[in-house]
């Protein structure tokens, strides 16, 4: 069973558009089904923040909606972290995909919403080690 792999099943595309207006238990469930993917073990800080913004281009309510639960779902605080700082940073700059720098609400609130949680998160309770 292990080997049907999801996208032959269902398109992408309408995984995503699901993650992005379904509730939040269905949008939980497909976040823990494409987790692997967007943040595959040993895959490093900058592939995983380079496949998020990727996903961010693709769909940016989704790729808002993985940052939201991708913790909650078990990715690791490091990899949460790094993903939020270069989220930050990628807001701030002029590099930011252009779906994302033009809405007014929505992704981009969400995204600017996940890397300040996370940023309070570490720095109220400790360091990456103590979590």
């Amino acid at each position: 069973m292990r080997a049907i792999r999801f996208y032959e099943v269902v398109p992408l595309d309408a995984l995503l558009a699901a993650m992005a207006n379904d509730a939040e238990p269905v949008q939980r469930r497909l976040v823990k089904l494409l987790l692997p993917s967007y943040c595959p073990a040993g895959a490093t800080l900058d592939s995983v923040a380079e496949r998020c913004v990727a996903l961010l281009e693709q769909a940016p309510a989704a790729g808002a909606v993985l940052c939201k639960w991708m913790m909650a779902e078990g990715a690791p605080a490091a990899t949460a972290l790094a993903l939020a700082n270069s989220l930050q940073s990628l807001l701030l700059s002029s590099k930011a995909p252009a779906v994302v720098r033009e809405r007014e609400s929505g992704p981009l609130e969400l995204l600017a919403s996940f890397a300040c949680e996370l940023g309070t998160m570490f720095s109220v309770e400790g360091s990456i080690g103590e979590r």
